[in-house]
C-alpha cells in the first residue's frame, strides 16, 4: 500500500470518534496467537489480521470494534495479506496462497 492509501484509510478510521474523547482509546484485539501480518481493506471497513499457528486470518471492524469473521483453512502460519482494491478478495499466504471471496461480509 501506498502511502495515500493509508491515509485515506486513517481518516476514515480516525473520523469514526474524535481524538479528544475517552472513548477513543487504542482498541485491544486480544488473540490467542502472535500477529505476523496485518493488512487493512481498500474502504478501511476491515482490518484482516494474521499469523497464529492455527492458519486463521481474522477479519476486524475498527469502527464497531468487534470481530467480523474468522477465515479457516492454512495448514501453517499466515504470514501475508493483501486485499484487493474492491475490498472484496483477500489473499493470504502461509505455505500456500489462498484467495477469500469476502465481498459478502456483513
Amino acid at each position: 500500500a501506498s502511502p495515500s492509501d493509508w491515509s485515506t484509510a486513517k481518516k476514515k478510521i480516525l473520523s469514526a470518534a474524535s481524538l479528544s474523547d475517552s472513548s477513543s482509546r487504542p482498541a485491544v484485539i486480544k488473540l490467542n496467537h502472535y500477529v505476523r501480518a496485518v493488512a487493512w481493506s481498500g474502504d478501511g471497513s476491515t482490518l484482516a489480521i494474521g499469523g497464529g499457528y492455527d492458519g486463521t486470518v481474522n477479519l476486524w471492524s475498527p469502527i464497531t470494534r468487534t470481530a467480523v469473521a474468522i477465515l479457516r483453512g492454512h495448514t501453517s502460519s499466515v504470514n501475508s495479506l493483501s486485499w484487493s482494491p474492491d475490498s472484496k478478495l483477500l489473499a493470504s499466504a502461509s505455505q500456500e496462497c489462498k484467495v477469500w471471496d469476502v465481498g459478502q461480509r456483513a
